[in-house]
């Protein structure tokens, strides 16, 4: 008999929750805007060591670079070790590498509501 080994499935080689990675330390942006395919993409580089996503259609200005352009699309971003920050203020996911070293994630507080003084 020939025992065979399942390859772990892409939800079970991220641990993910609302949030997003460190300010301005993505190295790798796409207009992928699904958990399968940012996923795939992490899964298959050595150096990434998570991701954050967004299902919505995400860009930003991108001014300096050897393409110039507007609407540089970001959906989909890759990390390497960084800070995450979990919120759900982002309306992002961040999803880690099951035993990747992430650096102490920052908790992001709700900001207090103020009541009025009647």
């Amino acid at each position: 008999t020939t025992t065979t080994t399942a390859e772990p499935t892409l939800e079970e080689k991220f641990e993910c929750k609302p949030g997003q990675g460190a300010a301005a330390t993505t190295y790798h942006e796409t207009g992928d805007n699904s958990f399968e395919s940012c996923a795939a993409l992490c899964d298959a580089d050595a150096e990434c060591q998570g991701f954050d996503f967004t299902e919505a259609e995400s860009t930003h200005p991108e001014l300096f670079g050897s393409n110039p352009t507007m609407k540089k699309k970001d959906s989909c971003r890759l990390y390497k070790t960084n800070k995450p920050r979990f919120d759900k203020k982002s309306h992002r996911t961040y999803c880690s590498k099951q035993g990747s070293v992430e650096e102490e994630p920052v908790e992001e507080e709700e900001e207090p509501v103020e009541e009025p003084v009647e």
